[in-house]
């Protein structure tokens, strides 16, 4: 096989992956009028602890939530690079159910992995709402420590030696 041959074949296989992306950026945007009221709605209804979410996500669900239509220019610094050149047409207008979906997918994902928190969930809240306030800790700590039957623990530096 020649470099010809080989180079049109690297080519076609480009060209391919290139019309997998655009069916897979595409289909939200045609498609997506059904999750786009289920999920709007829940996105306005839900609080999220505001100080230990990612301040990306805040910012776009802030826009969101004020900006119905999404006029202007939401933030999509939350969006990789190849996302944030799908949401702008050739024309470089916002696309924006092709931006409400990557928004939902993104929220979707960063309330699973603990980057978007909610105030009242057991289950979504943030890992520092489960334990003792710091302030606290620090003032009632030897209670606690007695409470719990740990007294023999309390000095860090002797247990680990």
């Amino acid at each position: 096989m020649n470099s010809l041959q080989h180079r049109l074949q690297e080519l076609e296989k480009l060209n391919h992956r290139y019309h997998q992306q655009e069916a897979f950026y595409g289909w939200p945007h045609q498609n997506s009028i059904r999750l786009q009221r289920k999920v709007s709605k829940l996105l306005s209804l839900l609080n999220f602890d505001e100080t230990t979410s990612t301040k990306d996500m805040m910012d776009a669900l802030r826009y969101f939530r004020t900006h119905n239509d999404l006029t202007g220019s939401p933030p999509t610094n939350l969006l990789s690079l190849l996302q944030q050149c799908k949401v702008l047409n050739a024309k470089g207008s916002l696309r924006v159910s092709l931006y409400k979906v990557l928004l939902f997918h993104h929220a979707t994902n960063r309330i699973k992995s603990g980057r978007l928190n909610l105030l009242h969930s057991y289950r979504y809240r943030s890992f520092e709402s489960y334990l003792i306030p710091k302030e606290q800790w620090l003032k009632e700590r030897a209670n606690f420590l007695e409470l719990a039957n740990l007294t023999e623990f309390a000095d860090s530096a002797e247990v680990l030696v």
